[in-house]
């Protein structure tokens, strides 16, 4: 009998123990356990807030790791980019299919064909974003491209768009014309064929960073909001057209602080050209990106300050998983301590993220490794920290 009771209690006990990694979506809450905006007022407050606030975040470059991969057969032979994570596609300033040369420069888009003879005939040479400049309005308009993709249909190239202009206010005798500007990522996409120019769309913010994978394009950016701005929601611009977000699209987790917006603007580039945003209301900057083939995952590190004694670095990590459609979802947010050293610093294998962090400075520095697997707890996603190695790696 009392092994009977034993044995019962030992299943109870396992069944508690893993009720935390149901992988069923279908016990997600609405919108995974993400809150949205209400309106105006709320987003707002919720700005100002964060100024009263004496934080510092730190963040760097873009980041990927590599994923491991087997090797492809009947490899073309022509250079393809030097990409981390099989499957992912990176953008570049050259791309090459085999049979065309695409360039970018600046905004200078180039493409040459290549004979069977080995000449080479110029097929393209146009400036995608010629300079505008007003100087009654002081008004100024540059466009930087640096990164192009090529699909069975389509060549896409990638920029930042930089608008510096003024506006009326009056300081006095003295006066002195106020400016500001406004910083787009865009999306222009030519047929590959005719090298025809079919569409061109913008979305707020600075780029973080793009992939492709297969026919969907993934654009990242990151928007600080000019606080004293009539309105303080991202938009998108689709030719002349302007379309703000609706405030109940705009999700936030309340574990993050509120400083700026991420959207990750999805492009499928098949024959419709859906488009479609997803806006997240999070941190200042997440610099550190990897993409593998299921999921985005962005980190960012934060010094945080006391008044007796220093700081040390607080490191926060969110994903966004790809759905079957390729749409993109919150896929959880975990911690870590420490910063992110480098660029081989993030990885995903048999769908466990794993980060090695940094902390200190020469004989002191403490080298960590952590592994998260992705759990439903409280009917949302959330990365947890399921191993780690905090001793005797990679010691001075």
């Amino acid at each position: 009998m009392k092994i009977k009771s034993l044995l019962v209690s030992m299943v109870l006990l396992i069944l508690f123990m893993f009720s935390g990694c149901i992988s069923d979506p279908s016990t997600l809450m609405k919108d995974n356990g993400l809150s949205s905006i209400t309106g105006a007022e709320q987003l707002q407050k919720m700005f100002n807030d964060r100024t009263k606030l004496n934080r510092w975040s730190l963040f760097k470059g873009d980041v990927i790791v590599p994923e491991s991969g087997t090797d492809e057969l009947d490899e073309p032979n022509y250079t393809k980019t030097n990409v981390q994570v099989d499957g992912v596609d990176e953008g570049d300033v050259v791309k090459t299919d085999g049979e065309r040369i695409y360039s970018i420069y600046q905004d200078m888009l180039r493409v040459v064909a290549i004979k069977e003879s080995g000449a080479m005939e110029l097929l393209l040479n146009e400036c995608l974003s010629p300079k505008e400049e007003n100087k009654d309005s002081w008004y100024y308009n540059n466009t930087y491209y640096y990164e192009l993709y090529i699909t069975d249909d389509y060549l896409v190239a990638i920029g930042q768009r930089y608008e510096i202009f003024s506006y009326d206010y009056d300081f006095g005798p003295n006066k002195r014309a106020p400016f500001s500007n406004t910083n787009m990522g865009v999306i222009a996409i030519y047929d590959l064929e005719s090298l025809a120019k079919v569409k061109e769309y913008e979305v707020s913010g600075s780029i973080i960073a793009s992939r492709l994978i297969e026919d969907d394009l993934y654009l990242i950016t990151n928007y600080y909001p000019w606080l004293e701005a009539n309105d303080l929601r991202p938009f998108t611009k689709n030719g002349e057209e302007i379309d703000y977000f609706a405030y109940q699209d705009i999700k936030y987790l309340t574990d993050v602080d509120c400083e700026s917006y991420t959207i990750v603007t999805h492009l499928q580039l098949d024959t419709e050209l859906a488009i479609e945003n997803d806006v997240f209301l999070g941190a200042s900057s997440w610099g550190y990106v990897y993409v593998s083939q299921s999921a985005i995952y962005l980190a960012t590190m934060k010094y945080t300050y006391t008044f007796f004694w220093n700081g040390k670095y607080i490191g926060q990590i969110i994903s966004y998983l790809f759905d079957e459609d390729g749409s993109v979802m919150y896929g959880g947010f975990g911690n870590f301590d420490g910063t992110i050293i480098n660029q081989f610093a993030m990885d995903e294998y048999n769908d466990y993220l794993r980060i090695v962090t940094t902390e200190g400075w020469g004989k002191t520095a403490k080298n960590r490794l952590y592994v998260y697997e992705r759990k439903i707890k409280n009917n949302r996603y959330v990365l947890e920290v399921v191993g780690k190695i905090f001793e005797g790696l990679g010691k001075p």
